[in-house]
């Protein structure tokens, strides 16, 4: 099997603003929950292994802990061979 392009990964879910264009607080309420970095950087070589060129954080909010978001791309750094990308609400 050939491998994805793009594979998503998820560090986080959740938010606890309340912006007019977002729908993640009637779904999921102001709750935000965070994934351990020993399972993100799992996540991350699992999406290598399985062929994928590009990662997608796919988080509702991923700067919402700046300090988290800079630890964790501190630790895990992206191989020459692939992109990384995401969106956010800062």
């Amino acid at each position: 099997m050939v491998g994805r392009q793009v594979d998503v990964v998820e560090t986080s879910r959740g938010c606890t603003f309340d912006c007019s264009f977002c729908s993640i607080i009637a779904m999921r309420g102001r709750n935000f929950h965070t994934f351990t970095f020993d399972r993100v950087l799992a996540d991350i070589r699992d999406a290598k292994a399985r062929g994928a060129r590009c990662i997608f954080l796919v988080d509702d909010n991923l700067t919402l802990n700046v300090r988290r978001f800079e630890a964790l791309c501190q630790r895990s750094s992206t191989p020459a061979s692939m992109t990384s990308t995401t969106w956010s609400r800062r």
